[in-house]
């Protein structure tokens, strides 16, 4: 039986030898060709510790996600600039690598785009919680000014408790920064190795063609 099988794919194999050997080459080519005409594809990454101003807004990661994705956001980012949010939207993504920290990367097919873009979402970004910044240590600045005036000997403990408080918080913030400014990578590409794996699919679809006949081979 399994003499009979094999001499039958020999057979098999001499009288379709070309089309079992252009399969292969064929599907490598192809795959080479493919690959080598891929657009390239740029990625422009950042990446931000935010701060503690004991606000949830602009210093929560998941309110940020939220935030630097939506419309309302990119909207006034780009809104004097004929660019699709709904396209930016898709290409921008945020990962999170601990409890404070962002990456935000956006992929783009020109390199020029991908820069631009994430350089005007960060800055904008950063731009709006330096604001928020200012604004509370300004207030506790001002509170703190405020309740050393006051003179009530009465209340002189109940008045250094509170600045106390008052100095803590001022000493417990910190603004959102900047880790790492705005790069631009190239997608890797290759290929040869793209071209290997398509003449492997091929080897096995030639060797599907010389194998499966056999199942239907009729053995009564």
């Amino acid at each position: 039986m399994l003499t009979e099988a094999f001499h039958r794919m020999k057979n098999r194999i001499r009288k379709f030898a070309l089309l079992l050997i252009a399969i292969p080459l064929l599907t490598a080519a192809i795959s080479y060709y493919l690959e080598l005409k891929t657009p390239v594809v740029y990625t422009a990454k950042s990446e931000i510790r935010l701060g503690n101003m004991e606000n949830e807004r602009l210093t929560s990661q998941s309110w940020v996600d939220s935030y630097i994705k939506s419309s309302d956001f990119l909207g006034k980012v780009f809104k004097d600039e004929e660019i699709s949010i709904e396209e930016i939207k898709g290409k921008l993504e945020i990962t999170q690598n601990n409890k404070d920290i962002l990456q935000i990367h956006y992929t783009s097919n020109d390199k020029e785009k991908a820069d631009h873009v994430l350089t005007k979402i960060v800055e904008a970004f950063m731009t709006e919680s330096k604001s928020l910044y200012d604004r509370k240590k300004n207030l506790i600045e001002d509170k703190i000014a405020k309740t050393e005036k006051l003179e009530s000997p009465e209340e002189s403990v109940e008045k250094q408790e509170f600045l106390f408080d008052l100095e803590m918080t001022l000493i417990n913030l910190r603004e959102t920064q900047v880790l790492e400014p705005v790069t631009v990578s190239e997608g890797y590409k290759n290929p040869l190795k793209r071209g290997i794996f398509g003449l492997i699919m091929g080897l096995m679809v030639s060797a599907f063609l010389v194998i499966v006949p056999e199942l239907f081979v009729n053995r009564d």
